[in-house]
C-alpha cells in the first residue's frame, strides 16, 4: 500500500492545538443528515432556567427560539475560550453574540410564563461527537442510557477529565440520551461516545507524551470520519511500532491497525480500509457480520483510501489536496496498466498503480461527488456480487466505467507533451515487447510502456530532462539506453537525455543491434541447505550487474522447490546476493561460469549467448531478522 512516512517532528508539528480540528464538511449525505437510528430524544422544561441538550443537526440560533415559543433566552459555552454566548429575543428579533447550534452543545434556557413545556427533537450521528477543549465544557451525551461512571470511562482512562456536574452543581449519577454535562478536562479531546473506543498498545520504547500525542492522533481521524463520512468503526485495536518487519508503514486486517513508529499518518489511510470493510460487512445491528471473499475491486479501495488520506492531511495542513491531485494525474497518465489489470493486485507490473488508482477516484468525483465513495461499501453490503453495489451506485456497469476512464485517460494525455518512437530490429522491422523506461534526471515524472506490434512507444509526460532505457518485456533484463547513432547504446556515458518540451521528443528511433531474443539470457540454480537438500524458504536470488548497467535483476519463486531463474542481459558479468530474513551466508559451488577473477567477498557469473545452468548455493540459516541483502562467495 501507498504510505505517508513522517517523522515525529513533522506530524506533531501539524497536530493542531490540542488536536481539536473545526473541520469542514463536504455536503451531508443522507447517512449524515439523519437522526442516529431515526432516535428523538424528549426533554420536559419548566419554566425558568433549565439545562438541556441540542440534538439536531447544525441550525442558527432562531431554531431553538422556534421550536419553544415560550423560550426567552439561551446560553451556550463557549469552551474555546472558557465563556458563556447568548441570546435572547427581542420586540426587533433575536440579540446576543450566539448564533449558531451544533450538534451536542449543551444549552441552558430560560422559559416564559407559568407552562411547562416538552420538547422532543431527533439525535444526529454528529451529537455523538464531543469537540472537548482544556478546561471547562457543556455538551449533551448522545449514547444510550448509562451510568455516569460508564458513560465518562474513556476520560477516566485517559486521565483527563477532572470534574463532573449537572444542572444542579453536583456530579450525575446516570447519564439519559440527551442529557447535558459539565466536565472539566486537563487536556482537549475529541470524544465520540456512539462506539467504542479503538484499544491502542503500544509496542517498544514510547514516552507518555509520545503516547498521549498519537492517542490524540487516533481521535482526530476517527472525528474526521464522523464529520465527514457520518461513520465510525467500533471494536478496532491500533497497534503502534515496529514489531512487524515486512511491514513497509501500515496495514490492516483482522480489526486491527498496524501502524509504524515512523509513519503515523498512515492511521487515516488504513482507518478507510477498515471503514470500508465495516460498512460492506455489518448487520442491521452494526455487528460486524462475516466478511464478503470480495469487498469491491483493489484499485477502488486503495484510491478511497488515499483520497481520504490526502484530504485529511490537507485538513491539517500537512499536505495539499491540490499537489495530490497533480502527482495522481501526471503518474496515472504515465501508467500503462488499465484497472481491469489491478481490479484483484495492486502489485501488477512496477508502474505507480496506487496513483492509477487515486486517478480513478478523482474521475468519480468529478463525476458523482465525495459521498459516492463509502457509499459502495454500504450497498456493497446489500447484494451478493460487488459488481451489483457497483452499478447501482454509479449507475453504469463495471466494463462501462472501464470504457469511460479511457476515454478519461486519453483526453488527459493528449492535452500533454509525448516521447515518442519506434523501436526496430537489425534488419528495421518493428520489435515488440520492448519495455520503455524514462527516468527523469532533472524534474519529470517517472513512467513506462511496452512497445506494440510494430515497435511504436508513446507516452504523456510532463516538462523534464529524461533517459531512456530498455528491457525485455516484463522482465528485469536491461538491454541498453537510448542514445549513440543507431539510437541506441550498451554505455551508460553514451545515453542521449531527452529535454521535455523544449528537445525533439517524437519520431524516436531505437534500433537494436541484435535480435531482441539475443540479447538477454537465464541465470538458472538451485538453493540447498548445508546437507544439500532443497532450501524450504527461498528468498529472492538477485544478481547484481557489474557491467555498465542499471538495476539489479531478480528471481522469481519456481514452484520446484529451491528452484530460482534470473533474467540477465547476455554476455555480461553478474554477482549474486540473497536477499532474506533466515540466510545468513551464501556460497556458490565451483562451476564452469564462476569468474576466476571473483574476489573473495563476492562470487561474479559470466553470461554469454547460452544460458548458465546448474548453479548450486549453499545457505547457512539464522533466526528471523528484518530483511537484508547477503553477498555469497565462492566456496574454496
Amino acid at each position: 500500500m501507498r504510505r505517508f512516512a513522517f517523522r515525529w517532528r513533522l506530524w506533531v508539528a501539524g497536530l493542531l492545538a490540542g488536536v481539536a480540528l473545526l473541520w469542514v464538511p463536504a455536503a451531508l449525505g443522507p447517512q449524515q443528515a439523519a437522526a442516529h437510528g431515526g432516535e428523538t430524544v424528549t426533554t420536559e422544561l419548566q419554566p425558568g432556567w433549565n439545562l438541556a441538550g441540542w440534538t439536531e443537526a447544525e441550525a442558527p440560533v432562531s431554531a431553538v427560539f422556534k421550536a419553544i415559543p415560550q423560550l426567552e433566552m439561551a446560553y451556550a459555552w463557549d469552551a474555546a475560550e472558557q465563556r458563556f454566548r447568548g441570546a435572547a429575543r427581542d420586540r426587533s428579533g433575536l440579540l446576543g453574540d450566539l448564533e449558531t447550534l451544533t450538534p451536542g452543545m449543551g444549552l441552558w434556557l430560560h422559559l416564559g410564563g407559568d407552562e411547562p413545556h416538552t420538547w422532543t427533537r431527533p439525535v444526529v450521528f454528529l451529537a455523538g461527537l464531543a469537540d472537548l477543549k482544556r478546561g471547562w465544557n457543556l455538551v449533551t451525551w448522545a449514547g444510550e442510557n448509562s451510568i455516569a461512571a460508564n458513560a465518562l470511562s474513556e476520560l477516566r482512562n485517559n486521565r483527563i477529565l477532572q470534574q463532573t456536574a449537572g444542572a444542579d452543581g453536583r456530579p450525575p449519577q446516570v447519564l439519559a440520551k440527551g442529557d447535558p454535562v459539565w466536565l472539566r478536562l486537563a487536556r482537549a479531546k475529541q470524544w465520540w461516545q456512539l462506539t467504542t473506543p479503538p484499544r491502542i498498545e503500544f509496542e517498544g520504547r514510547f514516552s507518555a507524551a509520545q503516547k498521549r500525542e498519537l492517542q490524540a492522533y487516533v481521535d482526530d481521524v476517527i472525528a474526521f470520519f464522523v464529520r465527514r463520512h457520518g461513520v465510525a468503526v467500533p471494536d478496532l485495536t491500533v497497534k503502534f511500532g515496529d514489531a512487524t518487519a515486512d511491514m513497509i508503514c501500515g496495514g490492516y486486517g483482522g480489526k486491527v491497525l498496524f501502524i509504524k513508529e515512523a509513519c503515523i499518518t498512515a492511521v487515516p489511510h488504513e482507518y478507510s480500509h477498515a471503514v470500508q470493510e465495516y460498512l460492506a460487512a455489518h448487520d442491521a445491528e452494526g455487528n460486524w457480520a462475516e466478511i464478503p471473499d470480495k469487498i469491491g475491486p483493489s484499485w477502488l479501495s486503495e484510491g478511497v483510501a488515499n483520497y481520504a488520506a490526502a484530504v485529511y492531511e490537507d485538513l491539517t495542513g500537512i499536505g495539499s489536496i491540490e499537489q495530490w491531485t497533480t502527482a495522481s494525474t501526471e503518474a496515472g497518465l504515465a501508467n500503462d496498466n488499465r484497472l481491469e489489470a489491478i481490479e484483484d493486485d495492486m502489485s501488477v507490473g512496477e508502474a505507480p498503480n496506487y496513483e492509477l488508482a487515486s486517478l480513478a477516484v478523482t474521475w468519480i468525483i468529478e463525476n458523482h461527488g465525495e459521498a459516492v465513495l463509502y457509499d459502495f461499501y454500504r450497498n456493497r453490503n446489500e447484494v451478493i456480487w460487488w459488481q451489483t453495489a457497483f452499478r447501482d451506485t454509479f449507475g453504469m456497469t463495471v466494463a462501462r466505467f472501464y470504457e469511460g476512464f479511457e476515454d478519461y485517460r486519453a483526453e488527459l494525455a493528449a492535452r500533454r507533451p509525448h516521447i515518442a518512437g519506434r523501436v526496430i530490429g537489425p534488419d528495421g522491422k518493428g520489435v515488440a515487447n520492448v519495455r520503455v523506461e524514462a527516468i527523469p534526471l532533472e524534474g519529470g515524472r517517472q513512467w513506462r510502456t511496452i512497445t506494440g506490434t510494430d515497435g511504436a512507444f508513446s507516452n504523456p509526460t510532463i516538462d523534464g530532462i529524461y533517459k531512456l532505457w530498455f528491457f525485455l518485456g516484463e522482465t528485469p533484463c536491461h538491454i541498453g539506453w537510448y542514445g549513440g547513432s543507431d539510437g541506441h547504446t550498451f554505455v551508460k556515458r553514451a545515453l542521449t537525455p531527452l529535454a521535455v518540451p523544449d528537445g525533439k521528443t517524437t519520431g524516436i528511433t531505437v534500433k537494436l543491434p541484435r535480435p531482441l531474443p539475443e540479447l538477454c539470457g537465464q541465470i538458472r540454480g538451485v538453493l540447498v541447505n548445508v546437507d544439500g537438500t532443497p532450501y524450504t524458504e527461498p528468498p529472492w536470488v538477485v544478481a547484481s550487474p557489474l557491467h555498465d548497467q542499471d538495476g539489479t535483476y531478480t528471481g522469481k519463486d519456481s514452484d520446484e522447490l529451491g528452484r530460482f531463474a534470473l533474467d540477465v542481459r547476455a554476455n555480461s558479468v553478474h554477482s549474486l546476493s540473497l536477499h532474506t530474513h533466515y540466510v545468513r551466508e551464501c556460497t556458490v559451488a565451483p562451476h564452469p561460469a564462476l569468474d576466476p577473477e571473483s574476489p573473495p567477498s563476492r562470487a561474479w557469473v559470466g553470461v554469454g549467448d547460452a544460458d548458465v545452468t546448474d548453479i548450486v548455493i549453499t545457505v547457512t540459516k539464522g533466526p528471523r531478522r528484518a530483511k537484508v541483502f547477503v553477498d555469497c562467495t565462492v566456496a574454496r
